[in-house]
């Protein structure tokens, strides 16, 4: 009799699971057009700054967030006088509004704040409300979320000027935020499930890692730029991971954790990028397979259209850590059997160039944490082993 009984919950659950996919496919196509309002009244109130909107249906994500903002020249290199003689401007960039929805169902509302190299908040992000079914998210739950995010946005930018009740709001939220810690058991109830939940988006992410504080997050394996980018690209690497399940030699879908500045005429000393590994990725000549998160990948980009708003990326260095700690590396410039390797977009895999997008201060670039497919003109043999490191990713 007990397993008859708890074989027609199952069943009611597995069937409750099912609509509630149902209703956010439903209930998206509101909240993105009401993303749209909301773009456009920023822009008539005078928000400076761009916003962009970005739907993920395969992953069920749908998000606002902002583009870079120019904040100050940092002085980089000196001359015999000790005049600067290069001078790079720092960015803030990661504000963004998630609307996201897990494999139990459930649709979490997540803000996060803007962030730079010298300017972050301790806490990270704001997980707003976790709703138990997509038809909960109503007319006025938008209203009130993206009001908290435009005061999330004023209170974490160097810019924007925050009023008394917009901080206090903040603190409010980040307190609350907390009943979804591991010590509480929301937690388990939202990660209750035989992979690991993750909710977030292209843009931004809450991992199992943020919101355990106790638990253990990647880190990176030598010093670059962006250190902050990296750790939560690999975050949301591991977890978008999870739904890609053949390595390959030929292409790696990868995540931006550096985006290039790019400018007409074409510098390419500023167009550097990097991605991190999100499918798999195996040498044809090797038994090892790379997961996601263990890769990451160097370029420049080498041609710009800015007519079209069409930019050429390509791929310089591999690099990546097993398991075990071990390093391995590939350059195209010094390796016996060169390789050619350039990114191209999800949709459209046989272009060989990705659309970018202008920036407030004139430049063009492409938003961080987003997708792109990396592609080689031939299938990687194998990549070298240069050694042990200390850290892993």
């Amino acid at each position: 009799m007990m397993l008859k009984v708890n074989k027609k919950n199952s069943d009611k659950l597995i069937l409750e699971r099912k609509y509630k996919f149902i209703n956010w496919g439903i209930h998206v196509e509101k909240v993105e057009k009401y993303f749209q309002l909301v773009i456009i009244e920023a822009k008539n109130k005078g928000y400076t700054e761009n916003f962009y909107i970005s739907r993920n249906d395969e992953e069920r994500q749908i998000q606002i967030f902002s583009g870079r903002r120019p904040m100050e020249f940092k002085q980089t290199n000196y001359n015999a006088s000790n005049d600067a003689k290069k001078r790079e401007l720092s960015y803030e960039n990661g504000a963004a509004i998630v609307i996201s929805q897990t494999e139990l169902g459930e649709v979490a509302v997540i803000l996060y704040p803007y962030s730079s190299e010298k300017r972050n908040r301790v806490q990270q992000y704001i997980i707003w409300k976790v709703f138990s079914d997509p038809t909960h998210i109503t007319d006025s739950v938008l209203k009130s979320a993206v009001r908290d995010f435009f005061r999330y946005v004023h209170v974490s930018s160097a810019f924007l000027s925050e009023s008394f009740v917009d901080k206090s709001r903040i603190r409010y939220l980040e307190f609350i935020s907390k009943r979804y810690s591991a010590d509480n058991g929301m937690a388990k109830i939202l990660f209750a499930h035989w992979i690991w939940i993750f909710i977030g988006s292209i843009g931004s992410i809450a991992s199992i890692y943020g919101i355990w504080p106790n638990s253990p997050k990647p880190d990176s394996f030598v010093p670059i730029p962006e250190s902050n980018n990296l750790e939560r690209a690999i975050l949301m690497a591991k977890m978008e991971g999870v739904a890609f399940k053949t390595p390959s030699a030929l292409d790696v879908v990868a995540k931006f954790y550096v985006s290039p500045t790019i400018n007409f005429p074409l510098n390419k000393d500023s167009s550097v990028f990097a991605l991190v590994s999100v499918s798999p990725f195996r040498p044809s000549d090797s038994d090892f397979t790379f997961d996601a998160g263990d890769c990451r990948f160097l370029g420049n980009v080498t041609n710009f259209d800015p007519a079209s708003n069409k930019a050429y990326f390509s791929i310089q260095t591999i690099s990546c850590t097993d398991n075990s700690k071990n390093a391995f590396s590939l350059n195209n410039t010094y390796a016996q059997d060169d390789f050619t390797g350039f990114l191209a977009n999800l949709k459209y895999p046989t272009e060989s160039n990705l659309q970018v997008v202008k920036e407030q201060d004139g430049s063009y670039s492409v938003p961080v944490f987003s997708n792109a497919l990396i592609k080689f003109s031939n299938p990687i043999k194998m990549i070298k082993y240069v050694g042990q490191v200390n850290e892993r990713f």
